[in-house]
């Protein structure tokens, strides 16, 4: 399914797990997308939960680089919700992460 997100989505691996949105100035105009506030917001793990960055590093009998970029991210959408998806190491969990 199309994610129903309207909004461009920020992850790396770097940033402790923490997802970041961008949305566009509210406007019917097409051409005014790129005048007024653009708006970030951080969808932060939960207290207490864990970074999957490391703990992917952790679990992977594979040597880690914990900056690398990569490109198993993804949004999925199922009816209203939309998930952030993680798969860091062919042998570590998927990661996913409630946005809506």
């Amino acid at each position: 399914m199309r994610p129903t997100l309207d909004r461009l989505v920020y992850f790396s691996p770097l940033d402790g797990g923490i997802v970041y949105t961008i949305a566009a100035p509210r406007t019917s105009a097409a051409r005014d997308k790129f005048v007024g506030h653009w708006t970030w917001h951080a969808y932060e793990p939960a207290a207490g939960t864990l970074d999957p960055i490391r703990d992917a590093a952790s679990r992977s009998s594979y040597p880690v680089n914990l900056s690398q970029t990569f490109g198993r991210f993804r949004i999925a959408s199922f009816g209203a919700i939309d998930l952030a998806v993680l798969v860091r190491h062919v042998d570590s969990p998927v990661y996913a992460m409630r946005l809506t």
